[in-house]
Formats: C-alpha cells, sequence, structure tokens
C-alpha cells in the first residue's frame, strides 16, 4: 500500500508500510453507519477504519468532495485526539490541487486535535479562506500554549461577535463564543472583566457576565464539577449544570464515567418544560461520556472494528 506526500519538487510515492499509521492490519470493513455510531459513542476500536479511510484517500491524484469515508475519518481521528494522524492530515491541508472542502476538514481536525506545531496552527489562524470556527480551535489551541496572539484574537472576535448582535440578528460570530466557552484561561477572564463596564447594551453585558462566569466554572477542580453536576435543582443549576458536565467532559478521568451515567434528574424545572430539559441532561451527559473515551485511549486498546 502507498500514500502520497508533496515536496517543493512535486509528488513523492512513500510506502505505505513506512506510514506512522500503518499499525492496523486490513480487516472487514464496517458500514458507514457503524463507524459513525462507534465515533459518537467514543469507541476506540473504530481507529484502525479511520486510520486505514485516511490513508486510501491518500493514494488518490486528485481528492474528490464526494468521498464521504474522507471527511468521516478527519471527524473521527479529531475526535478521538489522535496524534498519529497529524502528518497525514497536515498533507491533506496542504495539498493544493484537494478539493478546497478536504483543506478546509483536514485543517479543522488540526485544530482539535491540537497539535504543538506553533507554526502550523498559526498558518490555520490566519488562512482566511477557512471557517471562523477553525480559526478559532487554532487560536484556542494556541491559548492553552499560552500564546498571547490566541487570546487577541479571540478576544478581538468576541468583540466583533457583540457587534454584530447589537446591529443585526446574525449568528456569523457565534463560534467565537462556542471556543470562549471551552477555556478557563485567566487572561482571557480578566480581559472580559475589563471589557464590562465600557459595554453599554445590557444584553451583551449579560453576554459577557455568562461568559466569564461559564470560563471560571471551567477552572474548578473537578470534584466542585461534580458536585454541580449531581445538583438536581433547577433554580440553584439551570446557568452552571450543562457547563460544569461538559467541562468534566473535558477534564475528567474515566472514573468519572459512573457519575455521569448516573445523573438523576432535574427535581424541577420552573419554565414547566421539564421533559425537554431531562432530555438535554441525558444528551450532555452522554457527550461528556464519549468525550472521555476519545480522549482516554492508548494503542493497545485498537482491536478489529467488526
Amino acid at each position: 500500500m502507498r500514500f502520497l506526500r508533496t515536496t517543493a519538487s512535486g509528488w513523492v510515492v512513500v510506502s505505505w508500510a513506512t506510514c506512522l499509521l500503518c499499525g492496523a492490519q486490513l480487516r472487514a470493513e464496517p458500514s458507514m453507519e457503524q463507524v459513525n455510531a462507534m465515533i459518537k459513542s467514543g469507541n476506540p476500536q473504530v481507529i484502525p477504519t479511520l486510520r486505514r479511510w485516511l490513508g486510501d484517500a491518500s493514494e488518490r491524484a486528485k481528492i474528490a468532495t464526494g468521498d464521504a469515508k474522507l471527511f468521516v475519518a478527519m471527524n473521527g481521528v479529531a475526535a478521538f485526539r489522535d496524534e498519529k494522524c497529524v502528518r497525514i492530515l497536515q498533507l491533506f491541508y496542504k495539498h493544493q490541487t484537494a478539493e478546497r472542502t478536504v483543506n478546509h476538514s483536514a485543517a479543522e481536525a488540526l485544530s482539535v486535535i491540537g497539535t504543538r506545531d506553533t507554526d502550523l496552527l498559526l498558518k490555520i489562524l490566519w488562512d482566511m479562506q477557512l471557517p471562523l470556527k477553525t480559526r478559532c480551535q487554532a487560536a484556542a489551541t494556541l491559548v492553552r500554549l499560552d500564546f498571547e496572539v490566541g487570546r487577541q484574537f479571540l478576544l478581538l472576535h468576541y468583540d466583533l461577535y457583540r457587534w454584530e448582535h447589537k446591529t443585526q440578528s446574525g449568528w456569523q460570530m457565534a463560534p467565537v463564543r462556542e471556543v470562549l466557552e471551552q477555556l478557563d484561561d485567566a487572561k482571557i477572564i480578566a480581559s472580559l472583566s475589563d471589557r464590562l463596564p465600557k459595554e453599554s447594551d445590557q444584553r451583551m453585558r449579560n453576554n459577557i457576565t455568562t461568559l466569564s462566569e461559564t470560563m471560571s466554572l471551567n477552572g474548578q477542580p473537578i470534584e466542585a464539577l461534580a458536585k454541580i453536576a449531581e445538583n438536581t435543582s433547577w433554580k440553584e443549576g439551570m446557568y452552571q449544570r450543562y457547563p460544569a458536565i461538559r467541562a468534566i467532559g473535558r477534564k475528567g478521568g474515566t472514573e468519572l464515567i459512573p457519575l455521569l451515567e448516573s445523573l438523576r434528574p432535574w427535581a424541577t424545572v420552573d419554565t414547566g418544560a421539564i421533559a425537554g430539559q431531562q432530555r438535554y441532561l441525558k444528551e450532555f451527559a452522554d457527550a461528556a461520556v464519549a468525550a472521555i473515551k476519545h480522549r482516554h485511549w492508548k494503542e493497545s486498546d485498537l482491536t478489529p472494528s467488526n
């Protein structure tokens, strides 16, 4: 099996046996439905299939936009933070003859995996052709690596997010808030506090306040987050329980899975929409369990996916 990579002199054919993704032997092909279900549930046995699909796509001289397996594979290895796939994703991102959607999906996967290649992250950050969400995710990774440019990128775009909401009813800038809600960076929180007294629009003042509170909650110890997640009082937890569950998914270990799977329903919901909120609670808990499984796996876990 072979894959292609580009160099300054053009295409170079490299034996796939030398690629880092060659750890899995060819196995019976699972269906697309099975693969997506395994990704969603956090089952790492799907990883060899995802790596194989990436490898198969890399053999083509032209990468077609209609290759659903390639996009599923890039989404999957991103979910599992599979660092072994960083190099091949870089090839897809830099591939000059690939369809732009392939470049975009590869850049998104790289930003989610969180490569420590800061030059690559900066390239993604300033690639104006990429979706804002992907660029914000690259900025968040830079923040985690303590690069100030990541903070300033997110803060400036959050300023634009507020202007968008004050001047029209669009949601083009929404990804910046979504990404900020995943961070707990003290410098960004301090910068948000500085913006609060300067903001005249009450809705946007509330927006700054709730964002700051969510980011501060993210930084709490896992024991504190678990207590918030277990609190069934709607009055006490309506603004904190869901963010705490998400934070556990991002930070917690596998020992937190039983807690998430046994969360009790809301005792009451003041809005009366209790059925909907109970459903949301289960969805948040299931997503957090999957997020933990996505982060906690090792090569020895990779047995054939059927």
